[in-house]
Order: C-alpha cells, then structure tokens, then sequence
C-alpha cells in the first residue's frame, strides 16, 4: 500500500499522526477531513494525483465524502483502517455504518480495531467481518440467527461460528504484550453527616416503589433517574441542585424524573450545605501525594459538575489541572498551529510533556475513554465516581496501562467508595 486511511473518533486523529512517526522514524503528511474542511475542498483533496500518506476522517464525516472517498480508494492503493470499529456494529441500516461499509470494496487492505467487539452479541461482529472481507461470507449465519446465538449460552451453533472467523482475526491481550500488571485500591470515604442524612432520605423515600415498575421505556428511565440521584448524592449533594434534562444514558436519552420525586428533590435542596463532599478532600490528599513523589494522575469523574468543582477545589490547594470533557473541543482543522483555546490533543499533548503545566488531569470516561493514551507519563488514576457502563470503565483503565509501559511501572488505581 502507498496511502493509510484512517477512519475514526476525533480523538483518536492525534494518535495515529503521533504512531506513525514512533513507528517509521519520520512524520508523516497527513490531512484531517473534518470540519475544518469544507465539503468542496474534502472532493478536491480526494480528487489530487498526491494526497497525504495519512488521511484521517470521522464515522460521521464519511457520510457526506462517500463517493469522494471511495473514488480516492479506487486511484491509489490504500490500507483502510477503522479504529474503534465497534462504531459500524449497526445492522439496521444505519446510514453512518452504511456509507463506511462501502469503501471496503476497493480498498487494497483492511484492518478494524476494538476493544468492543461484541458488546450486545454475536450480531455486532456481522459488519466487522463484512468489511474485513468483503467479497468472502466469512459468517455464514444471517443477523437473525447471530441474535438467537446470543440469547442462549449452549447454542449448538457457535463452536462454529468461532471456528469460522477465527482465521481473520488476533486477539492481543495485555498478557502478550508484557505489559505489567496494575494494582488497585478500594478506599472508603465516610459521608458527612448532611450528605448521609440526604442520601438516606433518598434512598427511603424514591426507592420504596422501586420494585413496582414495569419495563416499559418511560417507566425505565424513572427508574434510572432515581438510581442517579443516589449516585450524585453519593459523591456531592449539590448535584441536585441541578435537574437531570443534561444528564443523559448511554442511549443519549436524557433521564426522567416522576413529577413526586421532583418535588422532593426539590424539598431536599434547603439541606444542601456548601461544604466541601469528603471524596474530594481524600482525592486531593492522594492527588498532593502523588506529586510529591513527581508522579501525575487522572481523576475520574462521572458528572461535568463534579469535574467542575474538582477542578475548583484543586485549584484552592494550587494544584494546576486541566479539563477533559465532552465540551472540551477538539482541533477542527489540520496543521492548526497556533490554537486561540485549549483543545483535547494540545492538553493531552501538554501533559504528556516532560515540562507540563499541570500534572492532573480531570476526565470524563463518557467523552474521553477511547483513543487517548496518557501511559508514558501517568500511572495513576483515582476514580471519583463511576457509572454503570463497564465499557467505559474498562476503556478509562487503559488510558494509562497499554502497550509501551517498562517492566518496572506501577500503574495504580484509587477507587473512592461512599
């Protein structure tokens, strides 16, 4: 191949710029087909006789570039890689996982990347092995079958289906790579006496029908907004001050509350104190710790006020840090030299210097635990909180214990426990 295409989440762009040149020694020519581009200039780019060894496009990008995109392939020989394939797993005619699936026809290779494979069932790896080879059926079941597999453990079928798909795949597991392992701590922080005074109140009163509710769609999402509401007091009452219309599943559903536990809630803030939440002080115990010994860490944190007022409070003790969110923006245009705000990759970039700033980090595992790797320089993490999606948890984890770690790092994890 003489052309990399790489298909990706934003945030995974600086990345692979930054791979290439560990890997082959130089830096490559790259350009970014995202916003920053116009649709016009995207067509005449794809449309030159010399483009970058390295383009980089998102899932959503491909949509309105699909015919640019696949012309570029069809000219040049191409490897097309999709990173974080698990984006195209769709089988229901989802136009973003539609339009990737057809550049693979004509590219000269293919490869997919995921840590997530499968995380609904057999049928998310439908679309990955259609890509991978497109003119072969390395699956012969249909997406139908795929979900029967899923729902029954003893299935008949997937001895199979393993051995079917088993040549046109490698598994890499920390143990081959020789990374070292990691070591956690469970830390439990005591509630104030109004913070526990909440959460019980909490707990009494929202949760007695807890076990009544159907599964209907809208019931499940009360229910929901109730376990979040436990979840936030937890952690730091003053989220209830807040009402959960920005807080939202992983379905992008925004939780719903029952009109009577508004108005509890609602009842509830008069108790609210503005005393600092215990999880903070022992996390900024741990944090002044660290860098005593000149290490840097990465707090976790579930809700975007909760890294707010952490970041506030690190702040009071004149610990630097820095902020990776959802409204962190992303750099929009390739070659952006001179940026007039902090964005993902200049912070990420920053702390993984030797003349950082800051030496903390304060994160959502939401937007940002894919494609970041903050290993070379960081080997800690505490967690302030934690949602129910393991994914995500899971992905956090690996921002600083991945492939290129010495044999002699301690890689260390805080879990603060209300």
């Amino acid at each position: 191949v003489d052309y990399l295409l790489i298909v990706g989440p934003l945030s995974s762009f600086g990345s692979g710029e930054n791979e290439y040149e560990e890997c082959f020694g130089e830096k490559a020519t790259s350009t970014r087909l995202i916003s920053g581009m116009n649709k016009e200039n995207k067509a005449i780019y794809l449309h030159s006789l010399s483009p970058s060894i390295l383009t980089m496009t998102s899932y959503q990008s491909v949509i309105s570039i699909k015919d640019d995109l696949k012309f570029y392939i069809s000219r040049h020989k191409v490897m097309v890689v999709l990173d974080e394939a698990h984006k195209i797993k769709n089988t229901k005619g989802a136009i973003t996982a539609e339009s990737t699936m057809e550049l693979a026809a004509n590219a000269k290779s293919r490869v997919v990347l995921t840590g997530t494979p499968a995380p609904n069932g057999y049928e998310d790896l439908s679309n990955l092995f259609k890509f991978i080879w497109p003119d072969r059926k390395v699956i012969s079941y249909n997406v139908g079958q795929l979900q029967n597999m899923s729902k029954t453990i003893e299935d008949e079928r997937v001895p199979d289906l393993i051995k079917q798909i088993s040549p046109f795949f490698i598994r890499v597991r920390k143990s081959d790579l020789g990374i070292p392992e990691a070591t956690s701590e469970i830390i439990k922080v005591d509630m104030s006496e109004s913070q526990r005074s909440i959460y019980d109140a909490i707990e009494d009163v929202m949760m007695t029908d807890f076990e009544g509710f159907d599964d209907s769609p809208y019931l499940q999402r009360i229910k929901e907004a109730k376990m979040i509401r436990l979840q936030q007091v937890a952690t730091n009452p003053e989220l209830l001050n807040q009402s959960l219309a920005n807080v939202y599943n992983d379905e992008g559903e925004a939780f719903e509350e029952s009109e009577s536990d508004k108005v509890f809630i609602n009842e509830i803030r008069k108790f609210i104190s503005k005393e600092t939440p215990n999880k903070f002080i022992k996390a900024g115990e741990i944090v002044k710790d660290i860098i005593k010994q000149g290490g840097r860490v990465i707090i976790w944190a579930n809700f975007i006020k909760n890294i707010e007022r952490m970041k506030a409070y690190l702040d009071q003790l004149g610990i630097p840090s820095s902020q990776l969110y959802g409204a962190t923006p992303i750099e929009s245009s390739d070659n952006n030299a001179e940026l007039m705000y902090e964005t993902r990759e200049s912070i990420v970039k920053e702390f993984n210097s030797k003349e950082s700033s800051f030496n903390v980090i304060i994160a959502n595992p939401f937007a940002v635990a894919e494609s970041i790797s903050l290993h070379k320089m960081c080997h800690n993490a505490i967690y302030l909180e934690r949602s129910f999606n393991a994914a995500h948890f899971i992905q956090s984890k690996d921002r600083i214990h991945r492939y290129g770690l010495p044999a002699d790092t301690i890689t260390r994890y805080y879990y603060l426990v209300s």
